[in-house]
């Protein structure tokens, strides 16, 4: 089974909105992209935005959530402040490289589901969607 990849985005105030063109880029190119032998038919990330009203205390990939009818499983990636304030080639880059280190919070899961995935196939995959959203966010084609 293939899975489908998805993206959504908590952001922690007006300010964190800045980061709403990388939502949007990495959104499009999620349609693109899919995970080979994936035990779950949608692989879901949470983008985890610190902003002037909320801070999620998380600063890469963390926190994974198995739907309980096996449809779905998320991973949030935490978006510090710090991050976010040093411009959008510094955030494409920690977005692109937090999406395959999904794979080790995944791994560390421990889930039955998950005990015969192919990790190094589902990290390929990954970083291609990672690569993929640098190039739209450098060109500007969200």
């Amino acid at each position: 089974m293939r899975a489908a990849i998805d993206i959504s985005a908590q952001f922690g105030g007006l300010d964190a909105g800045e980061l709403l063109p990388h939502f949007q880029a990495l959104k499009a190119e999620c349609q693109n992209f899919s995970i080979p032998d994936f035990p779950f038919p949608e692989l879901a990330f949470i983008l985890r935005v610190d902003g002037n009203i909320s801070s999620f205390g998380l600063s890469g990939p963390g926190f994974v959530k198995f739907d309980r009818k096996g449809q779905w499983v998320s991973v949030d990636i935490g978006i510090p402040s710090t991050e976010r304030q040093q411009g959008d080639r510094v955030v494409a880059a920690f977005i692109a490289t937090a999406l395959p280190a999904a794979v080790d919070v995944m791994q560390a899961a421990r889930r039955k589901a998950l005990a015969k995935v192919e990790w190094e196939a589902v990290r390929q995959a990954l970083q291609a969607l990672g690569h993929a959203y640098m190039a739209r966010m450098t060109t500007g084609s969200t």
